[in-house]
């Protein structure tokens, strides 16, 4: 006969994760998290299943019936997960990304910076699915151009985070997305419509905050953006045509096309254009002959 685990029983598992996570930001850093996360996370599972047992809470075979059902809602999202990572990197090598950041260097306006790095943020995280995909390529860009229109670090990285992670959140190509909707056993659409329900109130009011921000600038204020997009030029294929690829990805996620055909086909189509124009290497080669 089994009975309900006590509150410390419960609670050890996730204060260990918690402490192992600030330990590891502390003393290795916060990029260290990538690292040691998987770790962190895996000494936590071990204490509850020791925990578990020790206090007779669940046996054996209980915990085995757990184990099973969990890897049965799991494992649909591993070929989701390789395919996620597979747009991401396929997608900056093929020139979509550096396309999208030249395209809107070219019409960005002190008053509506931060409007506009946010929106295009959460519209990058929402094709690539990726948060951290997306601050590390077009929201470095984004710093530095909020550096000289005299924007504070706090405000242009405010709304390059907070694009970022709405994107992230509301994408079908978001690995923590189909990992949660995966283990609720919830279908992929109707757990983002849910999540809509938070997400968009909060993204409004982000912009409104950010034009307001915006309109307190000095509209006279102009950044020169041809070395940006001279160095994205000279080490990526920037052209219309590469655009092609998340239009392609967009029409398949508004058709509710099945998700892992819709990811298989967005890195498929950008090796395609990859492989068809001159790579990023050769490009630097030319230039220094």
């Amino acid at each position: 006969m089994t009975r309900r685990p006590g509150f410390v029983a419960s609670a050890a598992p996730i204060v260990l994760l918690l402490a192992a996570l600030i330990g590891i930001i502390v003393f290795e850093g916060s990029g260290a998290i990538a690292d040691y996360s998987h770790i962190a996370l895996l000494l936590a599972s071990l204490t509850a299943f020791a925990l578990s047992l020790a206090s007779r809470t669940l046996g054996l075979r209980g915990l085995t019936v757990g184990f099973r059902r969990s890897a049965r809602q799991i494992m649909p999202a591993v070929p989701m997960l390789v395919f996620i990572a597979m747009v991401s990197a396929t997608w900056m090598l093929s020139g979509v990304v550096p396309t999208l950041i030249d395209y809107g260097l070219q019409v960005l306006s002190p008053t509506f910076f931060l409007v506009v790095s946010c929106a295009v943020c959460a519209v990058i995280s929402v094709l690539t699915g990726s948060s951290w995909s997306t601050i590390a390529t077009i929201g470095v860009a984004f710093m530095g151009i909020g550096n000289v229109m005299g924007f504070h670090p706090g405000w242009t990285a405010g709304a390059i985070i907070s694009g970022a992670y709405f994107g992230d959140k509301v994408s079908p190509l978001s690995d923590t997305t189909v990992v949660a909707s995966s283990a609720c056993g919830v279908d992929l659409f109707r757990h983002i419509r849910y999540l809509m329900l938070t997400a968009a109130p909060a993204m409004g009011i982000a912009l409104v905050c950010f034009l307001i921000a915006g309109l307190g600038m000095d509209p006279s204020a102009a950044v020169d953006s041809t070395e940006i997009r001279g160095a994205l030029a000279s080490h990526f294929n920037i052209s219309p045509w590469t655009l092609l690829i998340p239009a392609i990805t967009l029409a398949l996620i508004a058709l509710r096309v099945n998700t892992l055909l819709t990811l298989s086909s967005a890195p498929c189509s950008a090796l395609a254009e990859f492989s068809s124009s001159s790579p990023p290497w050769s490009k630097c080669s030319e230039a220094e002959v």
